[in-house]
């Protein structure tokens, strides 16, 4: 090859360097160009974007607070919730479901005044049951009586009683009215049931122990303000075996005991949380603490007056609680 063929070779060679060197060196620029542009971009637009996705959750929580809501009021097990619920739709409704709404608003109403009805014959049952037993009732009788409970929790339960002007929903921290006590009651009627208990020879359990209310019927920034009330009349027979027992505790022993829950209403069992078959709507039972004696200590002298026959029911054991009924079956329970 001759010299001036190594020059072409070398010119071509630096050419070639140099179209690459630019080439590099513009697509450098145009990384720099778009990758500001996209990265201006992105800047601009992510805080947009993450405000509609906010608001896209929040819409949706929204709405699932709201579904919830209509579902727990469509579909409430106090009838009286669910009538001025379709009351309500029956009037908003559109022409296609009104009429759908109306038929569901009448059927409610001849529901509630049928279970009235039922529950009206069942406290007759259970007073007439009562009143023949005597307190000393035969072991069929008991089961029935304990049936007749069972059906008129059920009914309560479900019939509901608002108070005249006041909301049936229950808002935390609203409260229409002072929650009655003790205190409230008719002295008239402490004065009869104190001689009722004095008469089924209750020596150390005072009425006012027992129409106790609970500490949440009187919070009022719990939802469950002020819908307990004092156990009917019909009722006080059945608390009779629990202050047996609580005589026998208070009369043979150091242990300073205080009653912390008696009677319940439907209403008020059923907010707290407490099982639908609870004997205390039924005055049957009641919870008690003590300043000196533990929870088990409690539960096991009761579990041995219970065997000594000073009542016959039920004893739950709870953290700081004992539960005690007389119920006329034996029950146990720990929590």
């Amino acid at each position: 090859m001759s010299e001036k063929d190594d020059e072409i070779d070398k010119f071509l060679t630096l050419h070639a360097e140099a179209e690459t060197r630019r080439y590099e060196a513009r697509w450098g620029f145009y990384k720099v160009v778009f990758g500001t542009t996209i990265v201006g971009l992105v800047a601009a637009i992510l805080p947009y974007w993450i405000q509609l996705i906010q608001e896209h959750s929040k819409r949706t929580n929204d709405y699932r607070s709201f579904v919830t809501q209509y579902i727990d009021n469509g579909i409430s097990q106090d009838i009286e919730l669910r009538i001025r619920f379709a009351e309500y739709f029956s009037y908003l409704a559109d022409d296609a479901s009104k009429d759908a709404w109306d038929e569901y608003h009448e059927e409610l109403k001849l529901r509630r005044k049928t279970i009235r009805e039922t529950i009206n014959e069942l406290e007759r049952d259970r007073a007439n049951l009562i009143a023949e037993g005597d307190d000393d009732l035969s072991e069929p009788d008991q089961i029935m009586l304990a049936e007749l409970s069972r059906e008129l929790s059920w009914a309560y339960g479900e019939v509901g009683y608002a108070q005249r002007n006041t909301s049936i929903v229950q808002r935390q921290g609203i409260a229409s009215t002072r929650a009655v006590g003790v205190g409230d009651l008719d002295p008239a009627f402490i004065e009869e049931f104190s001689q009722f208990l004095s008469d089924n020879g209750v020596k150390f359990v005072q009425p006012e122990e027992l129409l106790v209310m609970g500490g949440a019927h009187h919070d009022v920034g719990n939802r469950c303000y002020g819908l307990n009330g004092p156990p009917p009349k019909a009722m006080w027979p059945n608390i009779v075996g629990v202050t047996r027992a609580l005589d026998v505790l208070r009369d043979s022993t150091d242990a300073d005991v205080k009653i912390v829950s008696a009677y319940r209403t439907p209403q008020y069992n059923s907010c707290i949380g407490s099982t639908s078959q609870s004997v205390q709507m039924s005055f049957l039972g009641v919870d008690v603490m003590s300043s000196n004696w533990s929870a088990a200590q409690l539960a096991q002298y009761f579990r041995r007056i219970r065997e000594d026959g000073v009542f016959e029911g039920g004893i739950g054991e709870y953290r700081d609680f004992v539960h005690l009924d007389a119920r006329g079956t034996r029950a146990d329970w720990s929590q």
